[in-house]
């Protein structure tokens, strides 16, 4: 994944949604100074006041979600909400509707899963909890046309250890539709594997060559399955954005 050794930070979002969303708030703004210029102040603050609303709205469901994926866990933030979840805890990510991750039903923020117990411990009968990764949105006919071209049984192995372990990863911003995402998160978790069983080789042989303190083996900790939590800021801006709202239709 990169020629530095390290895994990359990479974050998804959706380069559509982004563009669209500044296309409404500059559609927005030029309809609020037509209507202020024409038809005065009262009447240019109350279409500010909706096109607020609307631009809050089109932020919450095109510009805010995201998908991060770091060396230790797989975040995803939606409109409201972010989960953390552990590599571990992975299960698979299906792309039928949209892109979701899917963690074991019983993979909760005070219980922590293994990659042992994920392998073996999961019940595939059992209903696995799923999170949706709102940043990939689902491709049109010439996406899938693409996709069906590439193959499934493609598959690339970037990452090579480096001697410097403590080097910072880069980090890369991307967009991608659904079946796209759900192959680069197949592939950065294989990756991510392997570079991390590199480095464990390397540790341990510096070990044994006496350069580093016994102990330091570079063994994972075990983390929460997945942690989610509302998010604040959303629910600040829309609580703002109503109160303003509805001030400038009834007191105006």
């Amino acid at each position: 994944m990169g020629q530095d050794g390290a895994v990359p930070t990479v974050t998804l979002r959706s380069l559509l949604g982004r563009v669209g969303a500044v296309a409404v708030a500059l559609g927005g703004l030029y309809v609020v100074v037509a209507i202020w210029s024409s038809d005065g102040y009262r009447n240019g603050l109350q279409a500010l006041a909706v096109v607020a609303c609307v631009e809050v709205i089109v932020w919450l469901l095109w510009w805010r979600p995201q998908a991060t994926l770091a060396e230790d866990s797989l975040t995803v933030r939606n409109a409201w909400r972010s989960h953390v979840l552990s590599w571990e805890a992975l299960c698979a990510a299906p792309t039928r509707w949209a892109l979701d991750v899917e963690v074991p039903a019983d993979a909760t923020a005070t219980g922590t899963v293994t990659g042992a117990a994920t392998a073996a411990g999961w019940d595939g009968d059992a209903r696995p909890r799923s999170v949706t990764v709102s940043a990939c949105q689902r491709g049109g006919v010439i996406a899938a046309t693409r996709h069906e071209r590439r193959g499934s049984a493609t598959r690339e192995e970037y990452v090579t250890a480096s001697q410097d372990l403590d080097a910072a990863p880069r980090r890369y911003r991307t967009h991608l539709d659904a079946a796209d995402g759900a192959y680069l998160i197949d592939l950065y978790q294989a990756s991510r594997e392997e570079h991390l069983r590199l480095v464990t080789r390397l540790r341990r042989r510096e070990q044994r060559l006496g350069r580093s303190a016994a102990g330091s083996d570079g063994g994972t900790e075990e983390r929460p399955g997945v942690t989610s939590r509302w998010d604040v800021a959303p629910l600040v801006v829309v609580a703002v954005v109503v109160l303003g709202l509805v001030l400038a239709l009834i007191v105006l």
